[in-house]
């Protein structure tokens, strides 16, 4: 299921098989987030939020096979969580080794999980340049970012990787933030350390 006015190229369409549901729950309350595989053998990244206390997740892929995960690094503050399955996958989503800078107005693409574990892709478009909020640097979109999407990849048009949903702003249906490409790479350069 697609959303959104733009076609979505199949460079980004391919994309979805790398693409996570996460759920958990923490006292009581269900959690349900998306990610996606960042390495073949079993590295997931999602954002950080909400997992406060959490250390085991249920990861559903898109063919609805289960396998459980476990949080192997957390930062709260740049919103990034890293999670090991034992469990290796076909497909991943690798950095682009070369940068580029978004433009406002560029339309942006974002495969997500939303409710029952549905894959779907919605695209948007990039609000402005990026924006200080809290201590870290993230992308405005114009772009509806629901429950459960926060931890999808974001893409431009020929399927690279541009950004991780974070949320959206409080009070608006169609304005969101992203976590911009440098952040994540700084998170996983960690983990090869």
């Amino acid at each position: 299921m697609y959303h959104g006015p733009a076609r979505i190229p199949d460079a980004v369409i391919s994309m979805k098989d790398a693409v996570l549901c996460l759920n958990a729950s923490s006292k009581g309350e269900l959690l349900h987030f998306s990610g996606f595989v960042v390495d073949r053998r079993g590295l997931v990244l999602s954002t950080a939020h909400d997992l406060e206390g959490i250390t085991v997740l249920t990861i559903t892929d898109d063919a609805g096979k289960e396998y459980p995960g476990e949080i192997v690094q957390r930062d709260t503050v740049l919103d990034l969580t890293l999670i090991r399955v034992k469990q290796g996958f076909v497909n991943a989503i690798t950095l682009p080794t070369v940068k580029r800078r978004l433009e406002a107005g560029e339309t942006i693409y974002m495969v997500h999980c939303s409710a029952g574990n549905h894959y779907s892709v919605k695209s948007g478009v990039v609000a402005r340049q990026q924006a200080v909020v809290g201590d870290n640097l993230l992308w405005q979109v114009k772009m509806a970012v629901s429950p459960g999407n926060s931890g999808s990849p974001a893409f431009d048009r020929e399927g690279r990787l541009i950004g991780m949903a974070k949320g959206r702003y409080r009070g608006t249906e169609n304005r969101g933030f992203l976590i911009p490409l440098d952040t994540i790479a700084e998170f996983l350069g960690r983990e090869k350390r």
